[in-house]
């Protein structure tokens, strides 16, 4: 049923009076009916129309809509949400992802738990646990509606993601390269420790802990960024490996992955070794280290005397060019 309009004309005047109708089929076509007749529309125009739907919304057991008595239940993140979701199908991610996951038996959503994981980093970092309540009270998007995931699917994703971690480094590789134009002339290179309540993985380990936690076990995360901050790897390692001990396999890793010819490696001292030093030349790049205080004289006489050759072949070049003027 609803309302229409008809209009008829008495003595030249123009009346307009307010019908409820319905549709009906009748011989296998649509016809309509008058189900009631409310009057003149214009004594709609007062109050009138008011009283009639309350009227009605009484008699039909239906709450009377009023904006002044209108409440919020729960205001859903929505805008960042959708900004983060269209950054991470720019990306390819979504696509990137759910190509992996067709080669598996998963039952999950492995690639929309992913997203959940990441925007909630984003916007309101939260325990993986805490994370599959918070995407059911704080969340709006589409994609949820008739999702239930619990927090066990939250950590199972994390296990599939791990088997995909190398194919979505080296593509997000690309995938940046080509949206910023990045030149991976500088990488820098660092490593931090994470510990664990309790025993951990088998990789967990007592080791140097970052964290003054040396009674904890840990792993050790070691991470690649460009010049502008941009993370290209990482790589996880057992908790009491030293430092000095992942560069090669950085080096090798960075290698065979990205195919990089010529960069420049940049790291701490706790990276610093001949050894290390010797083995990044071998594979054609350079490095900028820092260098422990005892060799500051050894440091001090090498730039001096790179400073001094440059001088030379600054004379040289004036009193070269000097002697083509004058001839």
């Amino acid at each position: 049923m609803f309302p229409r309009i008809s209009e008829t004309r008495s003595k030249g005047k123009l009346y307009r009076y307010v019908k409820i109708v319905e549709n009906y089929w009748h011989k296998g076509q649509s016809r309509q009916r008058v189900v009631a007749k409310l009057g003149n529309l214009e004594k709609f125009k007062n109050r009138d129309l008011e009283k009639l739907i309350k009227g009605l919304c009484r008699i039909c057991e239906r709450e009377d809509l009023n904006v002044e008595n209108l409440k919020a239940k729960k205001s859903p993140r929505y805008g960042d949400i959708l900004a983060a979701r269209h950054l991470w199908k720019e990306l390819g991610l979504d696509e990137l992802i759910d190509g992996h996951m067709r080669h598996t038996e998963a039952k999950i959503p492995v690639e929309l738990i992913s997203f959940l994981m990441v925007a909630n980093r984003l916007v309101d970092p939260l325990s993986k646990l805490a994370i599959s309540s918070w995407y059911k009270e704080k969340v709006y998007l589409p994609e949820l509606e008739n999702t239930h995931l619990s927090p066990h699917d939250f950590y199972r994703s994390m296990d599939y993601l791990e088997e995909m971690k190398e194919d979505i480094e080296k593509d997000l590789y690309y995938k940046l390269r080509d949206l910023f134009t990045l030149k991976l002339n500088l990488i820098f290179y660092d490593t931090t420790s994470s510990y664990f309540e309790g025993e951990g993985p088998s990789i967990a380990k007592h080791g140097k802990s970052r964290d003054h936690r040396p009674d904890k076990h840990q792993i050790i995360i070691g991470l690649l960024v460009t010049d502008e901050g941009l993370p290209i790897a990482h790589e996880v390692f057992e908790g009491d490996e030293a430092d000095k001990a992942t560069v090669v396999k950085t080096i090798d890793d960075l290698k065979r992955r990205f195919r990089l010819k010529r960069v420049i490696f940049v790291a701490d001292r706790g990276m610093v070794s001949q050894a290390n030093l010797d083995y990044i030349k071998e594979q054609g790049f350079s490095y900028i280290v820092t260098l422990k205080k005892r060799r500051l004289n050894e440091a001090k006489e090498a730039i001096d005397a790179t400073l001094a050759d440059l001088e030379e072949k600054r004379k040289s070049y004036e009193q070269e060019k000097k002697n083509k003027s004058e001839k």
